[in-house]
């Protein structure tokens, strides 16, 4: 492997290297995002009222069921209608503690999912990361060795030199 195709290789896995960060960053960003509205989402969901709501739901589809398969008196039929409206009522009140569970469920697997992603793109990152090493200790080893250590006469000034800069200056 030549200098320049080694160059080309390290700069492309280089470029790779910084766009596999920016993907871990917006995966961390939206792994924390998640993880807010999961908090939030969970409390809510820790209220239960699941079992209430199948009981509502329960209650409603046997009253609606008596009231199309039996001859009912107009009396009692609004009686039951206005029984239902009022369970739809409190089934609305339930329905936020329904949703909150749902969505946890879903926020769950999108974490999961997210997890997932951070740790695949953390390996190839690694991998990347061990080339580059490799490439650059390669780089290193076929670079001549240059020394740039000056000589003592090189360093020390004269009191001549100390003039010759103050008449420059002035």
């Amino acid at each position: 492997m030549n200098d320049v195709s080694l160059n080309e290789e390290i700069v492309e896995l280089e470029k790779k290297k910084k766009e596999l960060i920016e993907e871990i960053k917006k995966y961390t960003k939206d792994r924390k995002l998640k993880s807010i509205e999961y908090e939030a989402v969970s409390k809510l969901a820790e209220l239960d009222k699941g079992e209430e709501a199948k009981n509502i739901l329960k209650e409603i589809r046997r009253i609606e069921y008596k009231i199309s398969t039996r001859p009912l008196s107009p009396n009692l039929e609004r009686k039951l209608v206005k029984k239902v409206a009022s369970l739809e009522q409190k089934l609305s009140k339930l329905k936020p503690y329904l949703h909150a569970k749902k969505r946890k469920n879903v926020l769950e697997k999108e974490l999961k999912k997210i997890e997932e992603q951070i740790n695949r793109v953390e390996e190839e990152l690694s991998s990347i990361r061990k080339r580059l090493k490799e490439l650059y200790s390669k780089r290193k080893k076929k670079s001549p060795k240059v020394e740039f250590q000056k000589s003592k006469e090189e360093t020390l000034f004269t009191l001549e030199d100390v003039v010759e800069i103050e008449g420059l200056e002035k």
